[in-house]
């Protein structure tokens, strides 16, 4: 279904009865990627995934913020639309950094928090798609030229198992960045240099147990972040 939040139509998906957990996607990626979980999980859960803004069939957000104070305040009110004051909360990758900043900054709302490999920590070291993503003039090159080979290339870098990486998942997610203003939205997402939370400020004000995940395979997060 399609929810408006801040003049955007988020498109969630909702299954399940029990307590309201709630799954927020990775970047480059959409609700789909928890679909194998949402089966298991709906079993105990009502469980809500959600294309964030910028992604899959939300798409941009209006005025192209894409902070991370956008996306707290973006979950917050897509929350009491769906009239849920608590929820346990779930996110990877960027999804569980704006998952543990929500939780800091609403904590009240936070039954539980699961964090896989989440990004805060480490060093900000841009791959040469996100700098060219970031170089104005240069990265309309992006709003228009979007190889099918180069989505395989950076999903093959992502799974750590690249026999997963399927035809019918390389065109899912080409077919989605495609979509109107998800190609310039990752441009202005490269542009925004407050996406990184104050770490230190946050973190002591996250009181929801938390559970901590970290795959073996990721190259780009490393267990002591």
């Amino acid at each position: 279904k399609f929810v408006e939040v801040y003049g955007m139509m988020a498109h969630c998906r909702e299954a399940g009865k029990g307590e309201p957990l709630v799954l927020l996607h990775d970047a480059q990626s959409s609700l789909h990627t928890w679909t194998a979980w949402s089966d298991s999980l709906t079993e105990h859960y009502r469980v809500i995934s959600v294309d964030l803004p910028g992604f899959g069939l939300t798409g941009p957000h209006p005025r192209g913020s894409y902070s991370g104070f956008m996306y707290v305040e973006f979950l917050d009110s897509l929350a009491i639309k769906l009239g849920i004051n608590k929820f346990h909360l779930v996110g990877n990758g960027l999804g569980a950094q704006i998952a543990w900043q929500f939780a800091a900054e609403r904590p009240q709302k936070v039954q539980k928090l699961i964090l896989m490999n989440a990004p805060g920590f480490e060093r900000k070291d841009n791959s040469w798609v996100t700098l060219l993503a970031a170089t104005p003039v240069a990265n309309r090159i992006i709003w228009r030229v979007t190889p099918k080979s180069l989505i395989r290339i950076l999903l093959e870098e992502i799974y750590a198992d690249d026999a997963l990486v399927t035809d019918s998942l390389v065109k899912r997610h080409f077919d989605l960045l495609l979509a109107p203003g998800n190609r310039k939205a990752f441009t202005d997402r490269a542009s925004v240099r407050d996406n990184r939370p104050p770490v230190n400020d946050l973190l002591p004000k996250i009181t929801a147990p938390t559970l901590i995940i970290w795959g073996a395979e990721d190259a780009n997060i490393s267990p002591e972040h």
